[in-house]
């Protein structure tokens, strides 16, 4: 046994350190929802909206409890999503076409990541939506088809809000 490896196993029996923990996999269901829509404005005119926590808990149906806007990562604030309570971060921004955002509840039940994409096309922007995660437990076919219709109001709804109609 070399000397490093026996210096640790020393160091660790010494420090009270259980060497004997194992860590082990644990396969997770998954879920991946996507859609996108053309809005009648400007880039800058649909960020706006989705950096508005107050606007973006109206177009996702989540019981927002806040801060209003979000400008940088780490960013957060509280909202109940699915009847769950817990923390809503942005991860990743770039003005005018990206944002991420990791829901984080409170239970940890699951792990859930959204992706919001801008691109600009003449005087409309093309908004491609992605909900990501994993499953706190199996989903019947009219659960994914329900999630599916709100996603599509949802989206819906950004439109409609962005153009003011």
């Amino acid at each position: 046994m070399s000397r490093i490896v026996c210096f640790a196993l020393f160091f660790a029996f010494f420090a009270g350190i259980d060497v004997s923990a194992q860590v082990v996999n644990r396969k997770l269901g998954a879920q991946n929802f996507s859609g996108e829509i053309v809005v009648n404005q400007s880039a800058e005119a649909v960020w706006k909206v989705l950096t508005d926590m107050q606007e973006i808990s109206k177009i996702m149906g989540y019981d927002y409890k806040g801060a209003l806007q979000f400008s940088k990562p780490g960013d957060r604030t509280e909202l109940t999503v699915w009847g769950d309570a817990g923390a809503y971060v942005l991860i990743y921004i770039k003005p005018a076409a990206e944002l991420r955002y990791m829901w984080e509840p409170e239970n940890a039940s699951y792990l859930c990541q959204a992706r919001w994409r801008l691109t600009a096309e003449g005087k409309t922007t093309r908004v491609k939506f992605e909900d990501r995660y994993t499953e706190s437990g199996p989903q019947s076919q009219d659960d994914i088809a329900a999630q599916v219709k709100g996603y599509n109001e949802a989206l819906a709804r950004l439109k409609a809000i962005c153009e003011g109609t």
